[in-house]
């Protein structure tokens, strides 16, 4: 069942501004995967 969620300021993430260039271009930058998760589907 689904809970309801609680509003957390600090679950907000701040994102870096994007800067095109003059040929509509933008340097793409790797970025880290924070957590994962491996599930196992039940079988019936």
């Amino acid at each position: 069942m689904l809970k309801k969620y609680i509003r957390d300021p600090s679950h907000i993430l701040e994102k870096p501004p994007v800067e095109i260039r003059e040929d509509l271009q933008y340097a793409m930058e790797p970025v880290k995967i924070v957590g994962q998760q491996v599930k196992k589907l039940r079988n019936k």
